[in-house]
Formats: C-alpha cells, sequence, structure tokens
C-alpha cells in the first residue's frame, strides 16, 4: 500500500515539475515548444528517477 502511494507521490510530483519547468522555459526564453518539452520531460523524468529509487537494505548489523 505505501509502495503504491508513494509511486503516484513520484508520478504527480514528477508531471509537476515538467509542467513548470515548461512554463518557466515559456516565459524566461524563446525556444520552439519542442524543445522546451523535451527539456521540461528530461527534468520530469531526472525527478522520477530520484523519487522512485529502490531503497538499499540498512547494512548496520
Amino acid at each position: 500500500m505505501a509502495s503504491d502511494r508513494r509511486t503516484t507521490i513520484a508520478i504527480v510530483v514528477s508531471t509537476l515539475v515538467a509542467l513548470a519547468t515548461n512554463i518557466a522555459l515559456d516565459l524566461t526564453t524563446s525556444l520552439p515548444m519542442l524543445g522546451r518539452w523535451a527539456i521540461a520531460v528530461a527534468a520530469g523524468v531526472a525527478v522520477t528517477a530520484v523519487l522512485v529509487r529502490p531503497r538499499t537494505p540498512d547494512r548496520s548489523e
């Protein structure tokens, strides 16, 4: 159950990051739409990779 919630949060956050990145690039640069979305999707994928990376077991034994 917690894994499903964590996955959902990761998807929502990465989507919001991609959208915010695209809006920021639209307002501050004159890049074409395809270029802006390519950068925005790359940022979203990077956020997803950070949020859903597998947890390693604790080796304190």
